[in-house]
């Protein structure tokens, strides 16, 4: 018998699994719906365990809803009974990656992974590796390669029962809302699809460790870091370069290389970074700005335009009013001084694009 399958049909991992379970949006199977369910819910939760353990537990196809958001957003999404069975799954797997994803892979931190991704990027700013390629991985879920993810599966855990029973969800998902080519693609209301890509991409970020690249990845948006603006070309030549060879690649439209800076670094918050739509939906311009302009320039501008103008002159020029912290003369020279910069301040007056200011 599978030592791990027997895990997940324990009673306490499927107690967990069940209470860590996203709030239900679809019937516990196809015959009985959640309020039915719940009448009997220990009844029908124990059930699952008998089918697991003799390895004939088959999971129900996936309904998936064109109507929603249209093609581009449309998102299939197991029963809950099978969502359950793939929520006890991780609880028994995650633990298993833990001395293997040590080094980049931030969406498997849950959602301590974008607070992590921002640190990352700050202390890599605060170490003179400003020049940063930002990128996104093109289509990276209806790209990846059924049988490689699977092969990476039994290395991690050595079981093949439990990886035939992610076969069978992979194959839930209904053939006529799968990318054309077979044999690719991981749906994205799978709960199991997030963890599979992380444990697939693990090549790629090994690839990036080895080649001594600085890097920040959270799924499929990619930072990669340099001292030089050269050095971060480069960098995101290689990752395109090695995605490929996984059956991958970056976004061309979706990839730059921007300057960042001390004060601008600052400005970047996790809600900007990686909330809805992640790193596409950031104004870049406004929170990094051209390497010709430092944050010593810029303090020193802020300070000799203040002695040059009174108070209602900047106030009326900028839009924003003069602050105390500008009047100090050491601010241009002080590197720790030049953090009090306020963020929402700065923004604003380069919004304006105001030559004055430039």
């Amino acid at each position: 018998m599978s030592l791990y399958i027997k895990q997940v049909a324990s009673p306490q991992i499927l107690n967990e699994a069940w209470l860590g379970l996203p709030r239900a949006h679809n019937d516990w199977c196809g015959e009985l719906s959640m309020p039915e369910m719940q009448r009997n819910l220990i009844f029908h939760i124990g059930e699952l365990s008998m089918p697991l353990l003799a390895g004939q537990y088959r999971p129900e196809p996936m309904c998936c809803d064109a109507a929603q958001g249209g093609e581009q957003q449309l998102r299939c999404i197991s029963t809950v009974r099978d969502q359950l069975v793939q929520s006890a799954l991780l609880k028994v797997l995650q633990p298993l990656t833990k001395p293997l994803f040590n080094r980049g892979e931030l969406a498997a931190q849950g959602q301590q992974g974008p607070e992590l991704a921002l640190s990352q990027i700050q202390q890599w700013v605060n170490q003179d590796y400003v020049w940063l390629g930002m990128a996104n991985i093109k289509d990276c879920f209806d790209n990846i390669p059924h049988e490689a993810v699977l092969k990476n599966l039994y290395k991690l855990c050595g079981d093949k029962t439990l990886v035939h029973l992610v076969r069978l969800y992979l194959a839930s998902w209904p053939t006529e809302y799968r990318p054309e080519q077979p044999g690719i693609g991981l749906p994205r209301g799978l709960l199991l699809s997030p963890f599979l890509c992380e444990l697939y991409l693990h090549r790629f970020e090994a690839f990036l460790h080895n080649k001594r690249i600085p890097f920040v990845r959270f799924f499929d948006d990619l930072i990669v870091l340099a001292q030089q603006e050269a050095g971060a070309h480069h960098a995101l030549k290689w990752a395109d370069k090695q995605l490929k060879k996984m059956g991958l690649g970056l976004n061309p439209e979706q990839s730059r290389v921007i300057f960042s800076s001390s004060h601008a670094n600052q400005a970047l918050t996790l809600k900007a970074l990686f909330s809805k739509g992640g790193l596409r939906q950031v104004d870049w311009a406004r929170l990094f700005q051209s390497s010709q302009t430092s944050v010593k320039a810029m303090a020193n501008k802020g300070r000799l335009l203040l002695k040059a103008l009174q108070n209602g002159e900047w106030a009326g020029r900028s839009g924003v009013p003069a602050l105390p912290w500008l009047k100090s003369d050491k601010l241009a020279a002080s590197h720790t001084a030049s953090h009090k910069l306020t963020a929402n301040v700065w923004q604003r007056v380069w919004k304006r694009r105001a030559s004055w200011v430039r």
